[in-house]
Order: structure tokens, then C-alpha cells, then sequence
């Protein structure tokens, strides 16, 4: 990994991170977790990300300095938790764009932002998920539901 990014908030990546762990359903403890990371983005994204970049991230190897990720890196990372790329996840960060249902505060999701045929995933307790496909026009199709009564 090395240093292609300039004035990266350590605060933001480290976000970013927890939103990888909360997409992927588990935390990064182990060997086979960065392996298991690894390909779920693959499948999620098309691109590639190899357990041993991710373990440098998330700090698993002990090197001597500390660097900064590639920026190809964290636009795959952003891309798999539902950003088009980092930049539109420091973004929307930054605005602080917080929306509260009856139940739940989650993160705001602008359709102006999406391109059609951009898919996001939507979670929520308990163990809900639905994936849907940005179709234009602010209109979404239901593509997965998993324990959720939209479809």
C-alpha cells in the first residue's frame, strides 16, 4: 500500500472500516476473516483486494511505519458498503446526513448520487437485509430480501 492520497481523515478511513465489518457481518480478527473479506468484495464488486492489503489496513501486521492506503483501495472498499467511490463517502460523511426512522438512524441515501443499474444494500436489526437496483428517477427495484417483508 502505498502513499498515493493526500490529506486522507484517519477518522474517515477507520469508518469506513467499521462499515466493512458491518456489511460483511463479522469483524477482521483473524486470517481467515481477511480471506473471507477478501471475497466477498470480489463477488460484491468485481474488484480484487488481497487479504494481506486488507490486514495491513486494518492494521493486523505489525510494520515498521504506518502508510497511507491506495486510493484504488478504498474506492473498492467504499464501493462494497454502497458508495459509488471514496470521495462520495467522505462526502456524505462530512454532511453529517443522518436520517431517523421510528426504529432506526441509518445513514442517508441520495438517488442523485447513483447511476442507474448501481445496486445498494440496506440493513437493519434484526439480521435484515434488502439489495436494491437504482432504476432512475428515484425509483429502486427490489433484487434480494432476506428476512424482510419488502419485495
Amino acid at each position: 500500500m502505498m502513499n498515493d492520497t493526500k490529506n486522507i481523515d484517519d477518522s474517515l478511513i477507520e469508518r469506513l472500516k467499521e462499515y466493512v465489518e458491518n456489511v460483511a457481518g463479522f469483524a477482521m480478527s483473524t486470517p481467515k476473516d481477511f480471506e473471507n473479506l477478501a471475497l466477498y468484495i470480489f463477488n460484491e464488486t468485481g474488484s480484487l483486494l488481497s487479504p494481506t492489503t486488507l490486514k495491513r489496513l486494518w492494521g493486523y501486521l505489525r510494520e515498521k511505519e504506518l502508510q497511507t492506503p491506495r486510493l484504488s483501495t478504498l474506492n473498492i472498499l467504499s464501493k462494497y458498503v454502497g458508495y459509488i467511490n471514496y470521495a462520495t463517502f467522505c462526502k456524505l460523511q462530512e454532511k453529517d446526513c443522518e436520517c431517523v426512522s421510528d426504529f432506526l438512524t441509518n445513514n442517508c441515501l441520495q438517488a442523485k448520487s447513483l447511476l442507474k443499474g448501481d445496486k445498494v444494500k440496506l440493513f437493519w436489526e434484526p439480521d435484515r437485509c434488502v439489495t436494491v437496483q437504482y432504476i432512475g428517477l428515484c425509483m429502486f427495484k427490489v433484487l434480494a430480501s432476506r428476512n424482510s417483508k419488502l419485495s
